[in-house]
């Protein structure tokens, strides 16, 4: 699981709960005051370790201490730092966790947040886009065929193999459909509500105005 990172309202001092205990009623290990923790947070990513974090609206512009590694990093204000890279998601091949780290780091030794073990983050991966919001992640060959959570909208997602059908949601009745990878960039027709809609190619990311067909653009 992953951290979150947030400060005490009363005392300012900078706590960590797993990410389950997201809502939860928790008490300050200084001055035990209680305090809810947050689940409004953002994603930062250890420059050290390379290995995510939340951290809370109140730690932005701060130094945290990084849950894996222990080292101290800055946490940037999103709406000023640059573009946030791709995420890359694969498994512990010791005890089967799913992690992921930003494209950075694709290469480097990092260590399991479970189990400990070192491990080599994958350089060969391949892109799908998030049916939900529409945000490319890239993914390990040892997670295809697998169910993975986007790193921007925490929905899951169905990881196919790279030559099957893509998943699309419907804009209009929301129902995720699958799309064959040849219909990509153009129209097709949900089958639950028979309206058409267009399907993104994510190698050009330029919407493309429709036919006379209805189109959400």
């Amino acid at each position: 699981m992953i951290a979150i990172h947030f400060v005490c309202s009363a005392c300012g001092k900078h706590l960590e709960v797993d990410e389950a205990g997201a809502g939860a009623l928790v008490h300050c290990t200084d001055c035990d005051a209680p305090l809810k923790v947050p689940r409004n947070t953002g994603r930062a990513i250890c420059p050290h370790c390379r290995v995510a974090v939340l951290v809370a609206e109140n730690l932005l512009g701060q130094s945290i201490e990084c849950s894996t590694c222990r080292k101290p990093f800055l946490v940037e204000n999103p709406a000023a730092s640059k573009p946030r890279a791709l995420y890359i998601h694969f498994k512990c091949p010791t005890c089967g966790k799913h992690l992921e780290v930003d494209e950075g780091g694709a290469g480097l030794i990092v260590y399991c947040t479970d189990c400990g073990a070192p491990l080599k983050v994958p350089r060969k991966t391949a892109r799908f886009v998030c049916p939900h919001c529409r945000v490319a992640v890239l993914v390990a060959e040892n997670l295809w065929g697998q169910a993975i959570e986007c790193s921007t909208c925490q929905q899951p997602i169905y990881v196919q193999q790279p030559d099957a059908p893509i998943q699309h949601a419907c804009p209009y009745c929301y129902m995720v459909v699958l799309v064959d990878r040849s219909k990509m960039g153009k129209f097709v027709e949900c089958p639950a509500c028979h309206r058409q809609f267009h399907v993104p190619n994510p190698d050009v990311d330029v919407e493309q105005e429709g036919p006379s067909a209805e189109s959400l653009y």
